[in-house]
Order: C-alpha cells, then sequence, then structure tokens
C-alpha cells in the first residue's frame, strides 16, 4: 500500500501537470517550447538571474518547465516569467542510480523498495570531499547544488545556500558538487576563501553527477525528499520568481517529515 505521502506526491503530480504559461507547448516529461522560440528571451533582465554555462556548450537556451504547484503563487494565475531549467527535468522522478562511469543503471533506477539513502549513496560519484563529508541522510531531505569556482553565478548562489545549511541543521543535508578540483574550490568565492565554506562540497571533476541530469547551466539544484529519493524540486535556487525560499522549504517539510 502506498503510503500518504506518495499519494500526496502522486496528486501533486497530477496538479502541477495543469499549470502552464499560456500557450506552452509541453511533452509528458515537463520540458515546455513556447511559440517566441527562445526561452532566454523570458529572463527578466536582472543583473545575476541567469546561469554559468559550462564550458564548449553550444547552446546556451533554458527549458520552460512547469513548476512545482508549491511555486504556483497563490491567488495568482501566474507569474510574470516562465519557470526555466539550464539541465534535463526529474521532478517528480527518483534520483537517478549511477555507474561508477556516471552512466545510468536503468536496471535498478525504477527499483522502488530502495530507500532515499540508497538512492543518494547510489547516485553520488565523488571523487573526495573538499571539506567534510555529510553525516548521515536519514530521515532529512537533500539539497544538492551543482558548481564550479569559476561559474559567477555559483558566487551569487553562495550566500543562499550557505544561509538555508545554517537555517534547517535537522531537517536538511546540503551539498554543493563541484567540478573543479581543491586547489581552485581554495579560491571560491574569492581568494583563500574556499575553506570558509560550511556546507559539505564534494570533487566530480569528471561531472558524472552533474551529465546524468544533463546539467549545462549551473548552478543547478535539486531537492529530494528522505523517504523514496524523489526529486520534489529542481533550479536554481536565486532565479528571480522561482527562489528556494525558507517558506518553500517549510512546505516540503511538513509533508515529509511528518512522524
Amino acid at each position: 500500500m502506498k503510503s500518504p505521502y506518495s499519494i500526496f506526491f502522486s496528486l501533486l503530480l497530477i496538479s502541477s501537470l495543469s499549470f502552464a504559461a499560456d500557450k506552452l507547448q509541453c511533452t509528458p516529461d515537463g520540458v515546455c517550447t513556447s511559440p517566441a522560440g527562445k526561452a532566454s528571451s523570458l529572463v527578466p533582465p536582472v543583473a545575476g538571474s541567469g546561469p554559468s554555462f559550462k564550458p564548449g556548450t553550444s547552446s546556451h537556451e533554458g527549458h520552460i518547465v512547469k513548476p512545482s504547484q508549491f511555486e504556483k503563487p497563490a491567488g495568482q494565475a501566474s507569474k510574470p516569467y516562465p519557470k526555466q531549467l539550464w539541465a534535463n527535468s526529474f521532478l517528480f522522478r527518483e534520483l537517478p542510480l549511477l555507474s561508477e562511469e556516471g552512466k545510468i543503471e536503468e536496471d535498478q533506477k525504477h527499483d522502488k523498495n530502495l530507500s532515499a539513502v540508497d538512492r543518494i549513496n547510489g547516485y553520488l560519484k565523488i571523487e573526495s570531499w573538499y571539506n567534510h563529508k555529510p553525516a548521515d541522510f536519514k530521515g532529512k531531505f537533500v539539497l544538492i547544488e551543482f558548481a564550479a569556482s569559476w561559474c559567477s553565478a555559483c558566487k551569487r548562489s553562495l550566500k543562499h545556500i550557505e544561509r538555508i545549511h545554517a537555517t534547517f541543521p535537522t531537517e536538511l543535508v546540503v551539498i554543493s558538487i563541484f567540478e573543479t578540483d581543491a586547489l581552485a574550490n581554495n579560491d571560491f568565492p574569492r581568494k583563500g576563501e574556499g575553506e570558509n565554506i560550511k556546507h559539505s562540497v564534494g570533487i566530480d571533476t569528471q561531472r558524472r553527477c552533474a551529465n546524468a541530469l544533463g546539467v549545462y547551466g549551473i548552478p543547478h539544484a535539486v531537492l529530494i525528499e528522505p523517504e523514496s529519493g524523489v526529486i520534489v524540486w529542481e533550479g536554481m535556487i536565486h532565479q528571480i520568481g522561482y527562489e528556494l525560499s525558507d517558506n518553500l522549504l517549510k512546505k516540503f517539510f511538513a509533508i515529509g517529515l511528518k512522524k
């Protein structure tokens, strides 16, 4: 029998699929296109509102996606700008299990008997921990953000993710996965400041974790619930209009952490 938590998120998925910006054409997995063509033209013209791109990325356009129902503004039909991802959408899907080469294990990713802890450990391909490995994932939400020392948008995101880490120490584990090595990370966000980062930072210079989710614009983050390892939020935590705020996190905690 499905737990009330699983049933809720099934209903939430159905509800979220009914919400979209006008005239968007969407595929079943949540990727939408606009008649306007270029999604980037819909990003608000505010400094710091966009991502930094993976070197060599040929396309800098974002996917317009349907946001979580929790991100729909109360009492309003829509937000002024649609939500965008510079990665594949995994909303309401299990975090994938990865081989040592970083390939998604197709025969395992649909195993419903795996716990969230098993799924997270099966996904994380970390070469080393820059500062400290998280103590325990059990019974907590996990926020994973992809970043790099060269990423200017990641520097703007750092203050937000550090604040989230400090604000919810018992409800949430926060991890940054850097595609740059320890020497480069020492100077993030500024020279000699890397050692001051309080949340866990893992190093994955091969981009196995990021590539598995199709991430080409960073910072990109996913929030994983503590029961089955399902991704319940995804995006840039400081994207204008779709920030991962304390109130939004509390809504997830109120459901996912009920005993």
